[in-house]
């Protein structure tokens, strides 16, 4: 039987694990951020400032990522910007402690969705990876159970809904294997 599932860490996003067979399966995981957009979706607080920077509990989106990422055991993180990256590039300078993290620029961040972003970050792609979006707030939880299974393959985390959202991710699954994962699956509006 196929259902519709809602794809997130928290909050309406998807987020992919991603562990090459060819990869050892100790091998340290790295978070790649996809934060390159204008943030259109969380309007106006993102006139003037990047989403992963928006204030949340009076701390950044991006801090809070960092920090699960962080006591999740991960050995750094790769945040891809691109709209007003200047300030992102401040806030990791004057951030304290934490993962190790390096920012990439997506040069094509104003014409492309995410996958420009995945694109920017090529580079960073032959080692285990979690790919997650820059708007996004999770638990270290829930990322250490995402890892606690150590097969290689793409694992998808994702959140069952009664009711999708209209800017909802879903995934159609047929039992544990993913079939499809859209914002529009016909069938599912």
């Amino acid at each position: 039987m196929r259902v519709p599932l809602q794809c997130s860490i928290i909050a309406r996003s998807m987020a992919a694990f991603f562990l090459p067979h060819f990869v050892r399966k100790s091998a340290p995981m790295k978070a790649i951020i996809l934060a390159a957009g204008h943030g259109s979706r969380l309007l106006p607080l993102t006139l003037t400032t990047p989403k992963c920077l928006v204030q949340v509990g009076g701390r950044a989106i991006l801090d809070h990522q960092l920090d699960a990422v962080a006591e999740a055991g991960f050995e750094g993180a790769v945040i891809v910007g691109g709209y007003r990256i200047e300030q992102v590039a401040a806030h990791l300078a004057a951030r304290e402690g934490g993962v190790p993290t390096e920012l990439v620029f997506n040069p094509f961040w104003a014409i492309a969705n995410s996958i420009g972003s995945v694109w920017a970050s090529r580079g960073f792609l032959e080692e285990p990876f979690a790919l997650m979006n820059g708007d996004t707030l999770f638990d270290a939880a829930i990322l250490r159970a995402a890892l606690a299974d150590g097969r290689s393959g793409v694992k998808l985390v994702i959140e069952r809904l009664a009711t999708p959202g209209l800017d909802d991710m879903l995934v159609e699954a047929d039992g544990n294997a993913v079939v499809a994962v859209g914002k529009h699956l016909v069938g599912h509006q």
